[in-house]
């Protein structure tokens, strides 16, 4: 429960870990300090934690709150890494708002072959109102209860010139 932030990271993005008691919590070993060369370059402890479903059948629900009332863009980055080493299937589905946003399956790699791959998935654009509810299914054959490691959400703001010509 960690909080990490721009010293060492290459975009300014401060990852801070949120409770969710509702599943289950797991960790690799060991804990490596530092950022990851993989895809985005997450920091390990981002791919060393995740949340797990408390079953194979069961999916992980992640509301995302917007300040605005109105529709905006959203763009979604979703970290998908299974810190313990077995030999599981690990399939998702993402939905957004009840919509699948991926047109495969993701599949779950774990810590046995990392420094191969980890699964990165960038969702966008994603139109959205006030708040957003993300939804992390198995797929049909996944043996491995979802989980995710990380979600990174960027909202498009509209920026206005007010700048004339002299």
């Amino acid at each position: 429960n960690e909080e990490f932030g721009p010293a060492e990271e290459c975009c300014n993005r401060i990852w801070k870990p949120q409770e969710m008691p509702e599943y289950l919590n797991i960790s690799g070993d060991p804990m490596l300090d530092g950022y990851s060369s993989l895809e985005n370059s997450p920091p390990f402890p981002v791919l060393l934690t995740a949340i797990q479903a408390k079953s194979v059948s069961d999916s992980i629900y992640l509301p995302v709150n917007f300040s605005s009332q109105t529709e905006v863009v959203a763009y979604f980055v979703i970290y998908f890494m299974d810190p313990i080493i077995r030999f599981e299937i690990g399939e998702v589905e993402i939905y957004i708002d009840g919509q699948k946003f991926n047109a495969r399956d993701v599949d779950v790699p774990n810590w046995a072959t990392f420094g191969t791959e980890n699964n990165v998935v960038s969702l966008y654009p994603v139109r959205v109102s006030g708040s957003a509810n993300v939804t992390i299914s198995p797929a049909n054959g996944s043996t491995l209860p979802p989980l995710v490691n990380a979600m990174e959400v960027f909202q498009v703001l509209d920026v206005v010139d007010d700048l004339t010509d002299p």
